[in-house]
């Protein structure tokens, strides 16, 4: 029998790691600084696992945080690069213009971005109250 599984409410709920960890990232919907404190619980609990079944949610979400984190980043650099691009090229855009067309983009790709993690947050949350293994944690999709 899992241990934990059966029984126990409150205290069920705050042993299960990845359900704290998952909760906190949704929480980061709200409060922006909870996926912060997420993915350092993350990856202290991924070196510290108490279940044979918590790693794999451990590296799912720490995959989750950085999908977030490095798109909008990735989407900056190439704004940036496609604007050196255009001044060598002649092209006359001031830092308003760059700084516009990129912050469109941004709202324009982290929108279904946004979305996409919520989704494997909320996969893993499904998993972990069950206390079952991501079937895929290495994967950047779902």
């Amino acid at each position: 029998m899992e241990s934990g599984h059966n029984g126990g409410g409150l205290a069920n709920v705050l042993s299960n790691r990845p359900l704290i960890v998952g909760a906190l990232f949704l929480g980061t919907y709200f409060v922006p600084f909870f996926a912060l404190i997420g993915v350092a619980l993350a990856y202290y609990f991924e070196r510290h696992d108490e279940e044979e079944w918590e790693p794999s949610h451990f590296r799912y979400l720490i995959r989750t945080f950085w999908i977030v984190f490095l798109t909008p980043l990735v989407i900056v650099v190439i704004a940036l690069v496609a604007s050196i691009f255009a001044e060598t090229a002649g092209l006359n855009f001031d830092f308003d213009d760059v700084a516009t067309v990129t912050g469109i983009s941004l709202l324009i790709i982290m929108l279904p971005i946004l979305i996409f993690c919520g989704v494997r947050i909320v996969l893993s949350l499904m998993k972990s109250v069950s206390h079952k293994p991501m079937p895929s944690p290495q994967t950047w999709l779902l």
